[in-house]
């Protein structure tokens, strides 16, 4: 008979998986924080979208308002300065400049300007659109560089480009079947030259009637006389690009039609443009030079019409289909594949903020989330982050539920409703009534001014919130499960550890033995 004892192998594998146990208590703990850090329903405050792959979209954002300008303007201005610093670090996305520091880009100076320079880029892209036979994109393309040199005819310089892109687009828009505007922009070519052949190979017999007919309408009315005077003396006065002379003066052999006055002088510049009578009558245009141009920067006086009428609708609270044309508008001047703007509102006696993205392709806009600001605007830079993550994830999706046409967000109006007369008597409240007809308003709500709050204060001894909030609502019982059990197991690590010290000290094996017999 042989026999074996396995006493000692039986407490080998008992301690192995003692020590296994304590090793996943130890790593228990990891596993819940890294549930809890990956957790659904945890966003970061400034979360960064990530958009599609190829061309980088351009975004160019509106100033935040306020409907009806009822918020003080350090308000929608923090929100603005905010929101735009938080876009400017979002990757995949272009934040334009807003539109006074493209236009100083530009524009200005003396000399031919960087707009001016773009224009010429824009019509030299135009005549290789036309020579391709891509008419629709070389009339846009033609119509968007006359546009430029219209905003800036002061820095113009050559006048034959100008006069070349009113040809052109003339051609462009007759081969687009727009008939009307192409006899209209050839009028115009003929009045600044009415000397000039048109290429029977490149312009159809149509449009060169047109031509023919405005020249000989140009002789029979004959030249007109321009008296130029104005508030500065020796101010320099160019017409069509030539220099005439100096003011006052007096300008000889104008022909009928219109034409481009610009006068430089004072340190400020002066254009309009002019149309001409003829028949040897005598036109006074009076010039008013003001401030220089780097003076009245900081005005909305050189803004253009169309975009401070974009603004002030959108500050009106109610849009939707009207703002089309001036958001082409800016498309177009801007180069900007999307728009976007944020309308606040007073929500008690906090605010809220609305975004909105316009997407230029298909004239899509979409409304985000309300963002929501306390009085204090101590949540300002969540609430900012919060904001440039709607636009950006507006940008990337332009999801169609969220899609608007028409856009209220005034407060409603206070409706006056009429109590019948009171017979005269006395009232519940013992009060006497006389027949007074009251007069109440409904949906009133008492709108106590805010106070402006004050200048944000970075506090070093503040702790700064974490990148990730936990969403509200969240439950915390896995949490405790995982805490709970950790600690279960670490016990038993503990335990199986001290039965494994204690066991190996005594000479004879006691808690587990066995014989085998054969």
């Amino acid at each position: 008979m042989n026999s074996v004892s396995i006493a000692s192998r039986a407490r080998r594998p008992l301690g192995a998986l003692l020590f296994m146990l304590g090793f996943v208590a130890l790593s228990a703990p990891a596993w819940a924080q890294e549930g809890e850090e990956s957790g659904q329903g945890e966003q970061p405050a400034a979360e960064e979208t990530a958009l599609p792959a190829g061309p980088t979209p351009r975004l160019f954002m509106v100033p935040t308002d306020s409907v009806g300008g009822e918020l003080t303007s350090i308000i929608p201005e923090r929100v603005d300065d905010g929101t735009r610093a938080r876009l400017k670090e979002q990757r995949g996305l272009e934040l334009l400049p807003d539109y006074r520091q493209m236009q100083e880009r530009l524009g200005g100076g003396r000399n031919a300007s960087a707009a001016v320079a773009e224009a010429e880029r824009l019509y030299t892209s135009g005549i290789g659109l036309l020579a391709a036979g891509d008419s629709q994109r070389a009339a846009e393309t033609f119509q968007r560089a006359l546009d430029m040199m219209n905003e800036h005819l002061s820095d113009l310089q050559n006048f034959d480009v100008y006069a070349d892109t009113l040809a052109n687009l003339s051609l462009a828009y007759f081969q687009t079947n727009f008939d009307l505007d192409a006899r209209k922009l050839m009028q115009r070519y003929a009045q600044l030259r009415p000397g000039a052949t048109l290429d029977p190979e490149k312009f159809p017999a149509d449009l060169r009637e047109v031509f023919d007919a405005e020249v000989d309408r140009v002789e029979k009315a004959g030249p007109g006389v321009l008296a130029v005077v104005g508030n500065v003396d020796g101010a320099q006065v160019y017409l069509d690009g030539e220099l005439k002379g100096v003011t006052p003066t007096r300008i000889d052999g104008v022909g009928f039609g219109h034409h481009y006055l610009v006068v430089r002088g004072g340190g400020s510049v002066w254009s309009q443009e002019v149309r001409v009578r003829g028949r040897g009558t005598e036109q006074a245009v009076s010039v008013e030079l003001g401030a220089s141009r780097e003076a009245s920067a900081s005005t909305d006086n050189d803004l253009p019409a169309f975009y401070l009428d974009l603004r002030e609708t959108l500050r009106s609270g109610r849009f939707g289909t009207e703002l089309s044309p001036y958001l082409v508008e800016l498309t177009t001047r801007t180069g900007a594949d999307f728009v976007a703007w944020v309308i606040m509102v007073r929500d008690g006696r906090d605010y809220a903020a609305a975004p909105f993205v316009y997407r230029a392709r298909d004239g899509m806009v979409v409304q985000g989330e309300n963002v929501s600001f306390n009085m204090e605007m101590s949540n300002q830079r969540v609430g900012v982050s919060r904001l440039a993550a709607e636009i950006a994830t507006a940008v990337r999706t332009m999801p169609a539920d969220r899609a608007v046409v028409d856009v209220d967000l005034a407060p409603a109006p206070v409706v006056a409703v009429e109590v019948p007369a009171v017979t005269e008597g006395t009232s519940e409240e013992g009060a006497s009534t006389s027949g007074v007809r009251e007069v109440r308003e409904e949906n009133e709500v008492a709108r106590a001014p805010l106070p402006t709050p004050g200048p944000v204060v970075e506090d070093p001894e503040v702790i700064a919130p974490p990148a990730a909030m936990p969403s509200e609502g969240r439950s915390n019982t896995g949490r405790y499960l995982a805490y709970g059990g950790a600690a279960v197991l670490a016990g038993g690590a503990i335990a199986g550890t001290l039965f494994l010290i204690l066991r190996s000290s005594a000479s004879q094996p006691a808690a587990f033995e066995a014989e085998v017999e054969w």
